[in-house]
């Protein structure tokens, strides 16, 4: 889903990785074998990888395709992490398997999980 627009969060986040993955459409990813459902849910799969320049991090299971035996990412794509605080106004401009890529109120962008500004099921 995408152009999700404005939401607030009501839980805090803080990002897991200092130096995450980042890839560009074309670049060589190289997926370790770890697989990991997030939140439990089957819908929402994502992949331990390794790009061109050794960074690491999870990649949503749509990231890469294998040509000529490599895996080669689809498209540009980049894993650092926003920093939420309850109250913290988010643009919020495309989600994927229970993350959403957001920006701040201070210009800053990263992803974070969409439960920082849901309210729990059930």
């Amino acid at each position: 889903m995408t152009g999700e627009g404005g939401r607030v969060a009501i839980r805090a986040h803080e990002p897991n990785y200092e130096n995450p993955i980042a890839v560009r459409k074309g670049d060589v990813v190289v997926l370790s074998g770890r697989r990991l459902e997030w939140d439990g849910k089957k819908e929402n799969v994502w992949f331990w990888a390794t790009g061109p320049d050794g960074r690491e991090g999870w990649v949503a299971d749509d990231l890469a395709v294998e040509m000529d035996g490599i895996m080669v990412a689809t498209y540009d794509y980049d894993s650092m992490e926003l920093k939420v605080e309850p109250g913290d106004f988010l643009n919020v401009q495309t989600c994927k398997n229970g993350w959403c890529l957001c920006t701040n109120d201070r210009g800053e962008t990263g992803w974070i999980p969409d439960r920082v500004f849901r309210l729990p099921d059930g």
